[in-house]
């Protein structure tokens, strides 16, 4: 009789601790007595949550939730992911501090029965139900609990639904793009809809990126946790995969196309440094990694995988290069605030680009900087190694965003031979990507489309 009336008495302190986490909360929300109730689980998601877990009896506005914020819940994020919400969103708030969030997301990442559309790092979306009767749940985290959003759902695939890299490489000319439904499609200028398509994953593709020869992509998506994937860009054939940690940051490939490499952050970013990791594209096994100082981040790999040039700090600070594998510093020197970073091709140089759309190189043997190429493009820039020894191409991307519509130009330049050389211009309507010829280095934009 002892043990059971300590049972009692222990399952009854739990349940004052939990109304009591569950009053505090509700307290700091201003949140008035019957607007809302206590809950123990996240039904959609078959998951326990920690006492003190609140569920709004009508969506509304509270701190750190604005009425925006429900919009956006309600219809916008759901149609950015290829569905549409046909009930009102039901909402839970958890407690949790801001600094634990990114685990508890994890763990429910892991433990939650249901499919991942998407993930970061505070945030996920998840896919329950069936996929004929699905239910659409979103994560966020907000400072002192994290928002659990849920709707039943139906799948409406269009334009808005799906992703893909703001320029690839291929031959023939043809764009794939990505969706958080987990397919792949391949199209062409002209083609009704794709030329093919792959179920690439049960839950979402997050990550896509092709190779410079056009030859292998590499995906980044969900099954039963996050898996890389890499396949025949022409065929959709699968060549290998690999179980992954986490989502990676940033994807990068040697210029065979043998080796892929990938970043990762681990949950506590300000105090632990990134992981570079690399794989062998046809087994799919990892060969290598090397983990860096705090705060210090990959932003290119050279094209025979010896070099990676890193930042440190924040928008200003070092830019440095570092042998692979041994990590051994290379060079250092004060960086101006770059937006995007490639070795050109040949790796003799490594060039960079600012949010004003200026060019800088630096030489990569002993760190010289390149005289006279501070080129002024005033629009956002991407660079990526050339086709001619030694050079790099350079994306200026005009208009109100990359990918909104526009205008590209193209230029070209090499590491000792002057000025930009403007190559092409393209005009960008907001529903077509950049392809560009392998053979030829000349763009074309190639319209979205997606599979059903």
């Amino acid at each position: 009789m002892r043990h059971l009336g300590w049972l009692v008495l222990s399952l009854w302190s739990l349940a004052v601790a939990q109304a009591n986490s569950g009053s505090e909360l509700a307290r700091q929300l201003k949140l008035a007595d019957g607007s809302y109730e206590l809950v123990t689980t996240v039904p959609s998601l078959s998951l326990a949550v920690p006492g003190g877990a609140l569920r709004l009896r009508e969506p509304r506005p509270v701190r750190n939730l604005s009425a925006a914020d429900l919009r956006g819940l309600q219809e916008q994020r759901p149609l950015a992911l290829g569905y549409r919400c046909v009930t009102q969103i039901d909402l839970v708030l958890v407690p949790t501090e801001l600094s634990a969030a990114s685990a508890v997301v994890d763990r429910w990442t892991r433990e939650a029965r249901a499919q991942v559309l998407q993930r970061q790092r505070d945030r996920a979306v998840f896919r329950a139900g069936t996929e004929a009767d699905p239910i659409l749940v979103q994560v966020q985290a907000r400072p002192a609990y994290l928002m659990v959003a849920s709707c039943q759902a139906q799948y409406e695939p269009g334009t808005a639904s799906v992703y893909t890299p703001l320029v690839q490489f291929a031959d023939p000319v043809a764009s794939v793009t990505f969706s958080a439904a987990g397919f792949l499609a391949w199209c062409t200028v002209g083609s009704q809809g794709p030329i093919q398509t792959a179920r690439a994953y049960r839950g979402g593709v997050q990550f896509l990126e092709r190779s410079l020869d056009g030859r292998v992509l590499v995906s980044a998506g969900w099954d039963q946790g996050p898996h890389l994937k890499l396949w025949d860009a022409r065929t959709a054939r699968l060549l290998s995969s690999a179980a992954l940690d986490r989502i990676p940051e940033r994807i990068w490939f040697t210029a065979d196309a043998r080796t892929v490499f990938l970043t990762s952050l681990p949950d506590d970013a300000q105090t632990a440094g990134e992981t570079l990791v690399w794989y062998d594209v046809a087994s799919g096994r990892e060969t290598g990694r090397f983990s860096l100082p705090p705060a210090e981040r990959v932003r290119a790999v050279s094209g025979d995988g010896r070099w990676m040039a890193t930042f440190s700090g924040s928008s200003s600070g070092s830019l440095r290069v570092r042998e692979v594998p041994s990590g051994r510093l290379v060079f250092t020197v004060s960086k101006p605030k770059l937006l995007d970073l490639t070795f050109a091709q040949g790796d003799a140089w490594l060039a960079g680009s600012d949010e004003a759309g200026r060019l800088y190189a630096w030489r990569v043997r002993d760190g010289q900087r390149q005289g006279g190429t501070a080129t002024n493009l005033r629009a956002p820039t991407l660079v990526r190694p050339g086709t001619a020894p030694g050079s790099v191409l350079i994306l200026a991307f005009e208009g109100t965003s990359p990918s909104a519509p526009g205008r590209t130009r193209l230029f070209s330049w090499k590491g000792d031979a002057g000025p930009l050389t403007q190559q092409q211009a393209v005009a960008r309507d907001g529903a077509s990507s950049v392809v560009i010829q392998t053979r030829t280095g000349q763009a074309q934009m190639v319209p979205f489309c997606w599979a059903e």
